[in-house]
């Protein structure tokens, strides 16, 4: 027997997903159920009820037009075949137009239009028949547009009905029987308190969902200890300054700074006290860097400084800055808090890995010089290459590169 450890959710979906392309918009409802976030799911998901219910609502329609046309109630069929065309009309329509920001309050409006005359059915054939689809207007301005704006709709969708019928009247037809009417208007208000009530439900949970993925967000790109952005976050934001820089070939500084015998501090003063001098590290270092810098923690006490548009010299001014406020200011604890930072510049044909070599073997150099210092750390550049041109792993197999 073949087991697997694949969690039944899991396989749910994966089932579910293949049904997904057969419906009219479901690819790019199953695109974003794959790779999208929230609001693209959401998005997805309602043009694809929109579509389904557009179609589905037209086809029903053809079909009753056709049997009222055979049954030779010829008014009937031609009003109904009106609606098919409209509904199928508006449908492709809106999903043509791919009008994100109006396509809820238009697909609402589209609605109102087609079950407000449907009503007029109810009056010009007095058949109940019409009643069923005003009643469909309910869920359908809840979920396009939500509960508080779906209660507006409903408000003026039934005062529409209600000056329609007391216009009927007024003209001399003949009252719906009492009975009747009463009924309509309980049966409108009881579907109408229950898709509210859905609908608040839908909401909250759906809030949640995206509160909890927020913070799930927060969470993997933070650093939980000092909430600076963590590895994960760095990693990609150097992959971004690199394309940046490749791209438009402004450089950038990149710098490791590591903590001056931190395990001394550990050791001698605990973890706590550790912790601590780690954010009271961080607070400082983010206070002397530019809004546009970038400042993280890239593992134990070694944190990742990218300073972009920067040359080497502006980038030692800086880094000098960081590491003087850090010796002055964080001297809390009777061992004085230092910094050793190693920094390097962009270079054209540099990669990550490159940099980060020489950021390192600067920071390195700095603590073997005596700590408490910023040593920059060159890229190599062979005489015979020019600087465009230059690759990076010519320059790693060149002995005088130190």
């Amino acid at each position: 027997m073949v087991t697997t450890d694949e969690p039944r959710e899991a396989r749910l979906i994966r089932r579910r997903l293949r049904i997904l392309p057969w419906l009219p918009g479901g690819k790019e409802l199953a695109r974003a159920l794959e790779d999208g976030g929230f609001e693209q799911v959401d998005r997805a998901a309602r043009r694809t009820f929109f579509q389904v219910f557009g179609i589905l609502s037209s086809l029903f329609l053809s079909s009753e037009a056709a049997f009222f046309w055979a049954d030779g109630r010829t008014e009937l069929a031609v009003l109904l075949a009106v609606y098919a065309i409209i509904a199928l009309g508006g449908t492709l329509l809106l999903v043509r137009m791919r009008a994100d920001r109006w396509f809820g309050r238009l697909s609402v409006l589209a609605a109102f239009v087609l079950f407000s005359t449907s009503f007029l059915g109810i009056l010009y054939f007095r058949d109940a028949y019409y009643l069923v689809w005003a009643l469909t207007f309910i869920p359908v301005a809840f979920y396009f547009v939500g509960l508080r704006e779906g209660l507006i709709w409903l408000v003026v969708f039934a005062g529409t009905l209600a000056m329609a019928y007391q216009t009927y009247i007024r003209w001399g037809s003949d009252p719906l029987p009492a009975t009747a009417v009463r009924e309509s208007a309980f049966a409108f208000l009881a579907i109408a308190v229950f898709f509210a009530v859905f609908e608040l439900i839908r909401e909250l949970y759906a809030a949640k969902v995206l509160l909890q993925n927020q913070e799930l967000q927060r969470l993997a790109a933070e650093d939980f200890l000092t909430g600076l952005p963590n590895r994960r976050t760095l990693q990609r934001e150097l992959e971004l300054r690199l394309a940046d820089a490749e791209r438009t070939r402004k450089g950038f500084a990149l710098a490791i700074a590591d903590l001056d015998r931190f395990k001394r501090i550990n050791d001698r003063y605990g973890h706590a006290a550790g912790d601590r001098v780690l954010r009271d590290f961080s607070r400082v270092v983010h206070g002397r860097l530019r809004a546009r810098d970038s400042f993280g923690r890239w593992g134990g006490e070694e944190f990742l400084i990218v300073l972009p548009d920067t040359s080497a010299d502006e980038a030692g001014q800086i880094l000098e800055r960081v590491r003087s406020a850090v010796a002055e200011q964080l001297t809390s604890l009777a061992d004085s808090v230092t910094v050793s930072i190693g920094y390097t510049e962009w270079c054209p044909g540099d990669g990550i890995d490159a940099m980060l070599r020489r950021a390192d073997a600067a920071m390195y150099r700095a603590k073997e010089q005596g700590r408490n210092r910023v040593v920059e750390e060159r890229a190599p550049v062979p005489d015979n290459t020019d600087t465009e041109e230059y690759s990076h792993e010519s320059a790693d197999n060149d002995p005088s590169a130190a």
